[in-house]
This record gives C-alpha cells, sequence and structure tokens, in this order.
C-alpha cells in the first residue's frame, strides 16, 4: 500500500518538498510511504500522524512502558464502576472482566502470520481469523521501521501517553505531540473537528513557511497550503 501511494505522489509531484498526513491506521501508511520517499531521495516536509497507535512489532521495552501508565488508570476506570454497581452485579462484572483480561492475553501471546496477499479487486477484503478488518490484519503483522525525518503527533484525549517514548525512538528527526479535544473516533467529527483543523493548520503552515512554500507555492492543486 504504501508503495502504491509513494507511485501515485512521485507522479503528480515530481520535485519539490512533500507533505504527509494519517488518521489511525493511515498514519501507519503514512509513516512508511515517509520512509521510503526520503530512501528515494526525496524531501519529507511534514508527516502528520492523527491520533496513530503502532499495531505490531513493537519491542516489549516500549509496550511494557505504554501498559505501565495504561493499566493501572484501567484498573482504577474498573474498580470504580464495580464499586457503584449493585451487590447482585458485582460478581458478574468481575467475571466479565476475567474473560476479557483471558482474550487480551490470548491475543497478545498469538504471533499471527504476516499478511502479504492483496485482497482481490472484484471482491470484498477476505476475513482473517482473529481480526474485523483487514487492513489492522495487514498492520499488525508490519513493523516500522525508523523513520529519518520528524513526525508531528496529533493525539486525541483516548491516546496511551506511554506512546510518546516509541515515536520519540522511532522519529529519528525529532517529533512534536499536538494535544486534540475528544476521543479516537471523534477528532473527526463536530464539535471537535474545529479544534483539530486550527491546530493542524498552525503545524503544517509552520512547516511550510520553513520549506519555503509558503505563501509563494506553485505547484499542483494536490498539495496546496491548507485554507
Amino acid at each position: 500500500m504504501a508503495a502504491h501511494y509513494v507511485q501515485e505522489i512521485t507522479s503528480f509531484q515530481p520535485e519539490g518538498p512533500i507533505y504527509l498526513a494519517g488518521y489511525s491506521l493511515g498514519g501507519v501508511i503514512a509513516w512508511e510511504v515517509s520512509r521510503q520517499l526520503q530512501s528515494a531521495g526525496r524531501r519529507v516536509a511534514f508527516l502528520g500522524l492523527l491520533d496513530t497507535c503502532p499495531l505490531g512489532g513493537v519491542p516489549w521495552l516500549f509496550y511494557g512502558l505504554v501498559m505501565m501508565s495504561y493499566l493501572p488508570r484501567r484498573c482504577r476506570e474498573h474498580f470504580q464502576k464495580w464499586w457503584a454497581l449493585p451487590d447482585r452485579d458485582k460478581f458478574n462484572y468481575l467475571e466479565g472482566r476475567r474473560k476479557a483480561l483471558a482474550y487480551w492475553w490470548r491475543n497478545n501471546q498469538a504471533n499471527p502470520d504476516p499478511v502479504t496477499v492483496p485482497p482481490p479487486l472484484s471482491a470484498q477484503p477476505p476475513k482473517i481469523q482473529g481480526y474485523a478488518d483487514y487492513y489492522v490484519a495487514v498492520a499488525t503483522s508490519f513493523r516500522l521501521k525508523p523513520n529519518p525525518g520528524p513526525a508531528s503527533i496529533f493525539v486525541s484525549d483516548q491516546a496511551m501517553s506511554g506512546w510518546r517514548w516509541y515515536w520519540r525512538h522511532m522519529a529519528r528527526g525529532g517529533v512534536s505531540f499536538h494535544p486534540v479535544p475528544g476521543g479516537h473516533l471523534d477528532i473527526l467529527k463536530p464539535p471537535y473537528l474545529a479544534s483539530l483543523a486550527t491546530t493542524f493548520r498552525t503545524v503544517l503552515e509552520r512547516k511550510q513557511a520553513a520549506a519555503g512554500t509558503l505563501p509563494t507555492f506553485s505547484g499542483p492543486p494536490h498539495a496546496a497550503p491548507a485554507k
């Protein structure tokens, strides 16, 4: 997928700095697109990840750092919910959490086979056992490689702060974090979209000014500065 995007981008912008962004899983793809472009000698002036977390191939050290900040908070939230329940419902709630923990443990112990075959063009994406979405299965079996350039990461209210250690390690050109209001599924919807757009535009215009493409940009409309 990343190689396809690289081909499309360079076909309409054969020279000059390139600006990329991706939301959620799209951020994982944009990261690899950026890496491939820079390996080919192209300049990526902006790489924006909108509430993106790596899905697979994360070293246990960074995964442990994420869980150290995530699990205590989740346990506290579940305890508060359990405490507020009527006595007759408390056992069922604990049993449900036990099953959820067992499911999480099994999935994280598994080592899924890499998904390398694209889906048929004339059919729906194939079903991969253990995954609800074909593209999540693809990304989970892919291990991100370090990116030589910088990255700008826009984080929602639900983003786990532990992933910042991993992105700092992977973005060899430096990384900046920009909080935006709303949950992961909300940041691209009203009323949160306006805040994201304002923050995104500010960061993007700084990158465009640094690259000398604002306000004298004369390239194709696909890569025009944000309005």
